[in-house]
């Protein structure tokens, strides 16, 4: 029988869901807790970042003035900010993943 290891609750007690890892459990009642008193304690509010002020050209520019070189990075960076910008502000646009290597 799981129990959460934050307030105790056996999975029988409760009709929450349980997200296991580990051999550790909580319950999704502890994770909402969490995420509240993240929100409250860091002052996390929906982003809304003016997207239409900012291109993908002006990103490269400001990237220019601190990287040398790398310019076909410099651009596929500056488009994967943009994109994440405009995920961010509107959550029918698809965010996808950029790994950095190097």
């Amino acid at each position: 029988m799981r129990q959460c290891n934050f307030c105790g609750k056996r999975e029988d007690d409760t009709t929450v869901d349980f997200f296991v890892s580990n051999g550790s459990a909580i319950c999704s009642e502890c994770v909402k807790n969490c995420w509240e008193l993240k929100n409250k304690k860091t002052g996390i509010k929906k982003v809304t970042a003016p997207v239409r002020k900012i291109t993908p050209r002006k990103i490269k520019s400001y990237l220019d003035e601190y990287v040398v070189g790398q310019e076909e990075a410099k651009k596929t960076l500056s488009i994967a900010v943009y994109n994440h910008l405009k995920a961010l502000n509107n959550p029918d646009v698809k965010k996808s993943n950029v790994l950095l290597l190097g």
